[in-house]
C-alpha cells in the first residue's frame, strides 16, 4: 500500500534538461519533487537500469501525484518550453 509520503514517479523524462524544467514548474506550484536519473555519471551516460526507457523520472509524494501530473500535462499541452533564470515563464 502506498503511503501519502512515499515517493512515486510522476513522469518519465527523456533528458536532464526536461527534468530540471519540470522540477522548476512543480516547485513554483508548491509541489516538492525529486529528480531520479537512470544513469551513472561515472559511466558517461550509460544507463544503469535497462528496464527503464528514458533518462530518468520526476518523483513526487504520492499525495501530490494527481496534481503534479495535471500540471505536467498542462505544461506539455501549452507548449511552454523555456524558462528564465528565475524560473518558469507564465
Amino acid at each position: 500500500m502506498t503511503e501519502p509520503t512515499d515517493l512515486v514517479a510522476a513522469k518519465t523524462v527523456l533528458e536532464e534538461t526536461e527534468a530540471i524544467r519540470l522540477k522548476s514548474f512543480l516547485k513554483s506550484e508548491g509541489i516538492r519533487c525529486n529528480i531520479l536519473s537512470y544513469h551513472d555519471s561515472m559511466l558517461d551516460g550509460i544507463s544503469q537500469d535497462p528496464g527503464h526507457a528514458g533518462w530518468g523520472e520526476i518523483q513526487v509524494f504520492a499525495r501530490d501525484l494527481e496534481r503534479a501530473q495535471r500540471i505536467i500535462a498542462d505544461i506539455e499541452s501549452s507548449g511552454v518550453d523555456s524558462q528564465s533564470e528565475d524560473g518558469p515563464r507564465p
